[in-house]
């Protein structure tokens, strides 16, 4: 799982899966422009509260989230269709 995090396999995704890919790269994008309005909003407190709250608590929390979608497409990949869910055997 941790081999996500290599650049390669998002450039990778984004040739060979067309549209997909590149309304994967817009969703990244808005991610960005995301991150960028928290700093705007919450400039007044300055860098370290900031970087407290990204580092302390949402890298973390979405680090542990999307390796444990990835982890469960990986163990059962008729999952894939919906990994945001939680996934019980016998369904």
């Amino acid at each position: 799982m941790l081999l996500a995090f290599n650049p390669l396999y998002g450039m990778t995704f984004l040739v060979h899966h067309g549209i997909i890919g590149l309304l994967t790269l817009g969703a990244v994008f808005l991610v960005v422009t995301g991150s960028e309005a928290l700093y705007a909003d919450l400039g007044h407190f300055g860098r370290w509260p900031i970087r407290a709250a990204w580092l302390f608590v949402a890298l973390p929390a979405l680090t542990i989230n999307y390796l444990g979608q990835g982890a469960l497409v990986l163990a059962n990949p008729s999952a894939i269709e919906n990994p945001f869910c939680c996934f019980r055997s016998g369904r």
